[in-house]
């Protein structure tokens, strides 16, 4: 009778670790199905973007004021996009958007002076999975993502902007 109930034991804990194996890549992705963006509130103030939505709810970051050099520095610690997408704001009007309709002016930017590049550097512990759409509405820059905690890229795409650096490395003080 002991040996028939160790042996029932043996089979369901392999049978659990079997499968939780077999759901970890579903499960890890659902995690973050949805976009989070946290800005760094630890960060110098002109390093924290702000978050908004478009008219059809899809997130929006308001990247900080650029740069004399046209680099915008954005400290965040959380960033994960989801299948809905996340606009990136370098507009200092409204602006139409392919993935969020229309999308209210940024406040943090002066017309003529938007960013060339635009830096999101992940200060936070988490991974940064880019599981949808990227969108730079307003003028086309480059995009640059940095996260010493990895980058992961699964059905990610990229719109206006001419060049994606994901660095999976932290950025040099």
């Amino acid at each position: 009778m002991y040996r028939s109930l160790r042996r029932r034991l043996d089979f369901l804990l392999v049978l659990t670790l079997s499968t939780i194996l077999l759901l970890q890549p579903v499960l890890g992705s659902m995690a973050y199905a949805q976009t989070v963006i946290v800005p760094d509130v630890g960060a110098p103030a002109g390093n924290q973007p702000n978050v908004a939505e478009s008219l059809n709810h899809t997130p929006v970051e308001n990247i900080a004021t650029p740069s004399s050099a046209g680099v915008s520095h954005n400290q965040l610690t959380d960033l994960q996009v989801g299948s809905e997408g996340l606009i990136v704001n370098n507009s200092a009007s409204t602006a139409n958007s392919a993935l969020g309709s229309i999308v209210q002016g940024n406040a943090n930017l002066a017309s003529g002076h938007e960013a060339t590049i635009i830096l999101n550097e992940v200060t936070g512990t988490n991974t940064t999975g880019l599981n949808g759409s990227t969108e730079i509405v307003g003028k086309t820059a480059e995009y640059v993502v940095a996260n010493p905690n990895g980058i992961s890229c699964n059905g990610c795409g990229f719109i206006n902007t001419p060049k994606v650096t994901p660095l999976p490395r932290a950025l040099p003080s």
